[in-house]
């Protein structure tokens, strides 16, 4: 398995109460693994914050008397979750469209993972043009976490995806590595999955369904063998499902109690994506727990 270098950690925050769960995440995997903390917060017009009172024309120096409330809003967060120096490397409020300077931010620092919510929609511009979490998603070339649920620690139960092909392979290796620098010393049990297709299972010709299960076994147990040998904290288990992929990516989580789905995406564009869609975009959407999506190497990842 390959060794994580997990050195800074891009943390979005719309400083609302919500998005106290997702700063506290990303904080909790900067401790684990050693990083820095990126706190970012983008700072829009006043009429899309709708906790803040209508001021009529902006006055000249409307825009400094609000970067000075949001960074008062900014550091009651920080210490309202004990976010102290020795995990903290800046924190910063930046004028511009949230997806936007998130990405170009993430990019500046070279951070090793993107943490966003999963509905952090605050003011009026995310909810006329959809969510922050689906546009850093579209153009991120980065592992990009969407936190969702309860989010109380660093990942301990990790459910694993894969199509056995060398990309998602790739995908698996780095996000096992990821989950192995941000986990702690409490370790995590990551669940390798493979969906096998129920007409390709039972409409083979020279196999048996039987015979299929045990092949789809044999190719997953090969697969995590090749691209996660285990490691010191890391379990790596196997588990092969009947059914649509979606669904069934879907199932196991909420049975398995995942705090964690683990997936990665071949970057399709184009045609490719109207063809094949996005599964990780699907999951990302409906999953009950957060999502860790890796983009295909060189690639960005698809979204929405």
């Amino acid at each position: 398995m390959p060794t994580a270098t997990l050195r800074t950690i891009l943390v979005a925050t719309t400083l609302s109460p919500d998005s106290d769960t997702v700063v506290a995440l990303a904080a909790r995997w900067a401790a684990a693994a050693g990083a820095r903390l990126h706190v970012l917060h983008a700072m829009l017009l006043p009429i899309e914050y709708d906790d803040l009172p209508a001021s009529g024309p902006l006055a000249p120096d409307a825009y400094a008397a609000l970067e000075t409330t949001l960074r008062a809003r900014l550091d009651a967060q920080l210490a309202r979750l004990a976010i102290g120096a020795d995990v903290l490397g800046a924190a910063e409020i930046v004028d511009g469209t949230p997806w936007r300077v998130i990405r170009a931010r993430a990019a500046e620092v070279d951070a090793d993972v993107i943490v966003v919510g999963a509905t952090d929609s605050e003011g009026l511009f995310d909810r006329l043009m959809g969510s922050t979490a689906s546009h850093v998603l579209a153009g991120a070339d980065r592992p990009v976490l969407v936190v969702r649920g309860r989010a109380d620690g660093t990942p301990a139960r990790v459910l694993a995806p894969v199509d056995l092909s060398p990309l998602a392979g790739q995908a698996f290796a780095a996000g096992c590595a990821l989950v192995a620098a941000s986990a702690g010393p409490a370790g995590a049990a990551v669940t390798a999955l493979f969906v096998l297709d129920e007409r390709q299972r039972s409409l083979g010709i020279q196999f048996s369904p039987e015979q299929m299960d045990r092949f789809a076994a044999e190719e997953l147990e090969r697969f995590t063998r090749t691209y996660a040998p285990e490691a010191p904290g890391i379990a790596i288990r196997q588990t092969v499902r009947v059914g649509e992929p979606r669904e069934a990516i879907l199932a196991a989580a909420e049975e398995g109690a995942a705090d964690l789905v683990l997936i990665g995406t071949h970057g399709y564009t184009g045609w490719d994506r109207r063809v094949f869609g996005s599964v990780a975009a699907d999951v990302m959407l409906r999953c009950p727990c957060s999502v860790l999506i890796l983009p295909a190497a060189g690639a960005a990842i698809p979204a929405g």
